[in-house]
């Protein structure tokens, strides 16, 4: 079996996709690696287009949906034979479309975050989250000699009052839709109104408040220049506790510090789980969570913190800064515990690609 990755908007070439480098600190790139590493345990050729040509191939496959509904139309009317993939493992608030259903119509199988009624040939659902453990020792640092916490994320501009103009706003559901996807009017409120982009700066502003001196704010974005068109006239005061970007290694700058801000960007119920919370945990430092309705199904209450168990951040922070060690310690250890038990196991990269290549090896079969 062959499969060709189709490059997509990200020119996917030379197999950079399955190269680490690629994405420094990303489980998402470790997860690519595991899936070539097992495919090519299993005798199954998996590349970028130009190394395994389309024309070739058994299946093609799109990591998520390429801007351009026309790019997938050619690519079916060009090479009629394989099959046509689709992993669908973007955020919600990234790609709202890929989870409507008639923007499925030109594949033969998907692979979804969000679990789908249909075909079971067809739909096939991805491990909850798609996140993916990384495997480092933590550092012991002594809980005394560690910062309080760390917020490393991007400052990202959206919602009414952070757009450049107010019907900025709108873009993203117009891009997609001159794309040629499908993209309902409540599919796109029910992401929008799921967005916590918000959050990040609602968290950040509570620690300034509060006048945390070891708290630090590492990211792209947090310039008060990059604000919307509200601020220029109600202008934004700048983020005292931002460092600028996170230029060293991610799980080494968390391994720090006692706690570390992993609110995701999306909080509905459709099973996104990004790395975050298992970069902390990995890092050995305690997680602040939020995110997917579910998540408590998935991370255990004895190893991180959730937000939604408090009524505002300002409550969060109050109480974590309480913390003694033995409190922090078995919290620590509770999460290092259940990285090593098999309740993790699902979140590896192996088990990711393990899954996606039965899924693979399953359309495949089923082609009369």
């Amino acid at each position: 079996m062959s499969v060709s990755v189709f490059p997509g908007d990200q020119n996917y070439q030379d197999n950079i996709i399955f190269d680490r480098s690629w994405i420094l600190n990303s489980g998402w790139c470790e997860a690519m690696v595991a899936l070539r590493e097992q495919a090519r345990a299993q005798g199954i050729e998996l590349g970028t287009a130009d190394r395994v040509p389309m024309e070739q191939s058994d299946i093609i496959l799109f990591v998520n949906l390429p801007t351009h509904r026309a790019a997938v139309e050619q690519i079916r009317q060009r090479y009629p034979r394989p099959l046509l993939v689709l992993i669908a493992s973007e955020s919600p608030v990234v790609q709202p479309h890929a989870a409507v259903r008639s923007n499925h119509q030109l594949f033969d199988r998907v692979f979804t975050l969000k679990r789908l009624k249909g075909d079971p040939m067809k739909y096939h659902r991805l491990p909850a989250g798609c996140a993916f453990v990384p495997n480092p020792a933590p550092a012991d640092i002594p809980f005394t000699q560690r910062r309080f916490a760390i917020l490393v994320n991007s400052n990202v501009n959206s919602g009414l009052l952070r757009a450049s103009r107010p019907l900025n706003v709108f873009d993203q559901g117009r891009t997609i839709r001159n794309g040629g996807w499908s993209l309902p009017l409540r599919r796109q409120l029910q992401v929008s109104l799921g967005s916590r982009y918000h959050l990040r700066r609602r968290f950040a502003r509570a620690a300034e408040g509060l006048d945390i001196a070891d708290f630090d704010l590492y990211g792209q974005g947090w310039e008060p220049l990059r604000s919307g068109w509200f601020h220029r006239f109600f202008p934004e005061s700048p983020w005292r506790q931002w460092r600028g970007p996170l230029n060293d290694d991610k799980l080494h700058s968390l391994s720090h510090y006692r706690f570390a801000f992993c609110y995701e960007n999306f909080a509905g119920s459709e099973g996104y789980i990004s790395e975050k919370v298992f970069d902390a945990l990995a890092a050995g430092t305690v997680p602040l969570c939020h995110g997917d309705r579910h998540l408590r199904r998935w991370i255990p209450a004895s190893c991180a913190v959730f937000r939604d168990d408090y009524s505002s951040d300002r409550e969060l922070l109050r109480d974590l800064l309480r913390w003694d060690e033995a409190r922090w310690r078995a919290c620590r250890d509770a999460g290092q515990a259940f990285l090593r038990s098999d309740g993790a196991a699902p979140f590896h990269a192996n088990a990711y690609a393990e899954d996606v290549l039965r899924g693979l090896r399953g359309a495949v079969e089923a082609t009369p």
